[in-house]
């Protein structure tokens, strides 16, 4: 009823040619994003012959100017120039490359060809439109368990509203908000307040949302040890220490004081009676700061079993071997130095004639491997050889398994 009351009077005023005429534009404010343009319309509905219009930046006629349209061209305001157009047979105002500045009130001032005056104003809006939104924490808090934490909502461009939720989820009930919405704070954080938080912020051109990940850290806790109590002697065993903690606990296990592993799981591949004892596990959490333990009794019963060579003991073993080889090795010593020996010395006179420093030698020829040497009888003494006598007390003494090889034995060596 009102718009048809208002477009009689525009008629009539334009028909008549009534001097003036108030003319409402239609309803602000008119948004606009930096860059980008706008178009501020009238109410001139048909399109009606205009005789001039006047743009100004402000609600008065002493407000700066905007643009003059006449039929003989057009005129322009400081730093509107190129980027502002009339529509000359409506009367709207084109305005591109809109900035900051821009924004303010509008108003026109239209005279048509019958001589009717048209005005009106309306409000320009100009904003930067939200490409970046960030949520970050207060600094200085953490996030552990039984702490508190504020979240904040920033955008790159001027924000109208904010919004908070949580992905998946609602917020917890112990959440509060600021009056702005620009702040969500959370109090006596526990394990269940872990999730995505979204902040969406709003402005009349555009949107944009913000995530912050939230883990509430804690433990650790309830500290357990997986494993037998007790195993058979020389049987592998595997302990594993856990425990509830946010991020994972790192493990430090010890046996009577001296640590023997740093991994949440211990590993005895062949277990003796060194490995029984009390265990502990140590898990601690580098963000809480925080430090648990727990002990493990093992005992390792039974007998090891028997090696190839009976009860003796890996060192006996050893000390039978190495004295074998020694023997073996002192054989082929004694061996070398008789063979030296006898080849330095001279061969007996050919005149059969003793001499004090020369020596006889019996029984120089090369013996078998194994001869045996029983009790031997008083040789004939006679010239050129020497005498081999048998001693009383050693009657009874028999040699065996002497053994040389390749190499002449002497039986008796006798100097003069």
């Amino acid at each position: 009823m009102q718009r048809t009351t208002a477009l009689s009077a525009l008629l009539l005023a334009l028909t008549t040619g009534c001097c003036a005429l108030q003319l409402v534009l239609p309803p602000g404010p008119v948004n606009g994003t930096v860059g980008g343009s706008v178009r501020l319309n009238t109410a001139v509905n048909p399109p009606t012959p205009l005789l001039t219009v006047t743009w100004r930046n402000g609600p008065s006629d002493a407000a700066p100017l905007v643009i003059t349209s006449a039929p003989g061209g057009s005129t322009y305001g400081d730093g509107y120039k190129g980027r502002v157009s009339v529509d000359r047979s409506t009367g709207a105002l084109q305005i591109t490359q809109l900035t900051l500045g821009d924004t303010g009130t509008y108003g026109v001032n239209i005279i048509t060809n019958a001589g009717a005056t048209l005005t009106g104003q309306v409000e320009l809006r100009v904003y930067k439109l939200i490409t970046s939104v960030t949520v970050l924490p207060a600094g200085g808090e953490m996030t552990v368990v039984g702490g508190n934490l504020t979240l904040q909502c920033q955008a790159d461009a001027p924000v109208e509203s904010r919004q908070w939720s949580r992905v998946g989820q609602p917020l917890p009930p112990h959440a509060t908000l600021s009056t702005d919405n620009s702040t969500l704070s959370l109090t006596l954080l526990s394990p269940s307040d872990t999730g995505d938080y979204e902040c969406r912020a709003t402005n009349p051109v555009g949107t944009g949302t913000g995530t912050y990940s939230l883990t509430v850290y804690y433990g650790p806790d309830n500290a357990v040890i997986t494993g037998p109590d007790t195993v058979n002697i020389s049987d592998s065993v595997i302990l594993h220490c856990s425990a509830q903690s946010m991020p994972p606990a790192t493990f430090t296990w010890t046996l009577s004081g001296t640590i023997v592993s740093t991994s949440t799981q211990y590993t005895i591949h062949s277990a003796s009676s060194a490995d029984q004892g009390n265990y502990t596990c140590m898990g601690h959490n580098q963000n809480t700061n925080s430090t648990v333990s727990v002990v493990h009794e093992l005992s390792v019963i039974g007998e090891a079993p028997a090696t190839p060579y009976g009860s003796l003991s890996g060192g006996v073993i050893a000390g039978i071997v190495i004295g074998l080889v020694s023997m073996a090795l002192m054989g082929g010593a004694v061996c070398f130095l008789l063979r030296r020996e006898g080849s330095a010395r001279s061969p007996p006179n050919e005149t059969g004639e003793k001499n004090s420093q020369s020596a006889m030698y019996e029984n120089s020829r090369a013996l078998s491997a194994a001869l045996t040497y029983e009790n031997l009888p008083a040789p004939h003494t006679g010239p050129g050889k020497a005498a081999v006598q048998s001693r009383p007390e050693e009657a009874d003494t028999t040699y065996t398994g002497l053994q040389f090889q390749d190499c002449s034995t002497y039986s008796t060596l006798d100097r003069r």
